[in-house]
């Protein structure tokens, strides 16, 4: 068996001088223009503030305003209780599945309950139409498969038309239709 000897020291020390340094860019900051003002609490931008009005019959909220939800927004009653109610359209299809921007809205127990059998017919819609697709995929029924089709991409319908509508949803402005005349007259202007 052969012993092998250690490295010499010379070799090893020269292994752990480091090499040498390559030239580093280094990324120095520009201040802004000259011309600019600085921000002080003088100069800092604000949010305008929520604005609620009724133009027609339809009911404006902007800049993050929000409706009272004491009373329904369909007829003006007292409201039973309050509900986060996704803002759809139902002339927008896009808008009838998926997540929406919601508003806290007030319903008595009728229109509560009104939006309860829409969406349960959405869903319901749905369903039915999954099965006659399923069903027709099987039994090879073309027209099974179609009415199926339909009743799947009608389904939406239902929920997107009720309470009220969203003709228009920005991050600034939300233009509600189909609220009650009693609703909105407590936002009318000189109590037309």
């Amino acid at each position: 068996m052969k012993l092998m000897n250690p490295p010499a020291e010379s070799s090893i020390e020269s292994a752990l001088h480091p090499a040498p340094a390559t030239q580093m860019r280094v990324i120095v900051p520009v201040p802004p223009e000259a011309s600019a003002a600085p921000m002080t609490e003088t100069t800092t931008l604000h949010a305008p503030p929520p604005s609620l009005y009724v133009s027609g019959s339809e009911l404006i909220l902007e800049h993050g305003a929000v409706i009272p939800v004491g009373s329904c927004v369909k007829c003006g009653r007292p409201a039973c209780g309050s509900s986060a109610i996704a803002l759809r359209n139902p002339r927008l299809p896009g808008t009838w599945f998926g997540a929406r921007p919601t508003l806290e809205m007030g319903l008595c127990r009728k229109h509560r309950d009104d939006r309860s059998v829409a969406v349960a017919l959405t869903w319901s819609f749905l369903a039915i139409g999954a099965l006659l697709v399923a069903v027709g995929a099987m039994t090879f029924s073309f027209v099974s498969i179609g009415i199926g089709i339909v009743a799947m991409a009608g389904a939406g319908w239902f929920r997107a038309a009720t309470p009220v509508v969203a003709t228009l949803v920005t991050d600034t402005r939300t233009v509600l239709s189909g609220c009650g005349a009693a609703f909105l007259k407590q936002f009318r202007s000189g109590g037309e």
